[in-house]
């Protein structure tokens, strides 16, 4: 996505903004006012992913071996 491309964009939501009533317009504008100010943008990496272990450990359970 280049400098361009939210030129573009900001110039779309102005022009739906144009037939939208006061509320959903005002909301528009602000948006595409911040298209306008962006640059390109860089992704940050991906976070590491995490699994989480729902399974029951031995030392968990109860003697008599009753799940409940």
């Amino acid at each position: 996505m280049n400098e361009d491309y939210f030129k573009e964009h900001a110039a779309r939501l102005r022009n739906i903004a144009s037939n939208a009533d006061p509320f959903t317009k005002r909301r528009l504008l602000d948006l595409a006012e911040k298209y306008d100010g962006r640059k390109s943008v860089r992704r940050p990496p991906p976070l590491p992913s995490v699994t989480i272990d729902h399974q029951q450990h031995s030392d968990d359970r109860n003697s008599s071996g009753d799940p409940g």
